[in-house]
């Protein structure tokens, strides 16, 4: 697996507003690789999050190489993408 400095990073670093940061911290949500495990509905259920929240959580991940639903794993305070598997058939 290949480590991905980036997710270890807490959800503050993203610089969203003071309120979605706090609502995402009540969730348990507090770093980056916390946040790409969850889906967008998920996300828009929470009180305080909206599409321009979403959206702008979302361009961040895509500038840094990730993205929700991404296939990782955590080992203590550390993330992982995991190595897809090549299959010949």
């Amino acid at each position: 697996a290949e480590e991905v400095h980036y997710l270890s990073q807490p959800i503050f670093s993203m610089k969203m507003t003071p309120i979605v940061r706090s609502k995402l911290e009540s969730h348990g949500i507090l770093y980056i690789g916390d946040l790409i495990q969850l889906n967008e509905e998920y996300l828009m259920e929470i009180w305080g999050i909206g599409p321009v929240a979403l959206e702008r959580i979302k361009t961040k991940l895509n500038e840094n190489g990730v993205w929700f639903g991404m296939d990782v794993i955590r080992i203590n305070d550390r993330w992982y993408r995991r190595k897809q598997e090549l299959t010949t058939d």
